[in-house]
């Protein structure tokens, strides 16, 4: 984090250095925009405050890193799928035999 920050300045400076005026050392002015982009980088973690759920210590976590939430996963899984399939083709099979009587 500290070295694109630190990168990202230099791009910066790169990119405006017809707008040194040299009232200052150039190693003013760049410190002072590494400074400035490091400052902006902070604000905007800062300022992310969303935390996943899985995270060790993270939000919904105890102070051991337990998960303090009971998620279920309601999605079928693939024996209950092949039940439900073949419950259907049952019935299916039935149902066309019962018309027939």
């Amino acid at each position: 984090m500290p070295e694109e920050a630190v990168q990202t300045a230099f791009l910066k400076a790169y990119h405006n250095l017809n707008r040194f005026q040299g009232h200052a050392k150039f190693s003013t002015w760049l410190s002072r925009i590494v400074m400035n982009e490091s400052f902006m980088k902070l604000r905007k973690q800062r300022s992310n405050r969303e935390q996943p759920f899985d995270t060790d210590k993270g939000f919904g976590s105890d102070e051991n890193g337990q998960n303090l939430f009971n998620l279920t996963d309601w999605a079928a899984n693939p024996e209950s799928l092949y039940c439900a399939n073949e419950l259907r083709q049952i019935l299916r099979i039935v149902c066309t035999n019962c018309n027939r009587d």
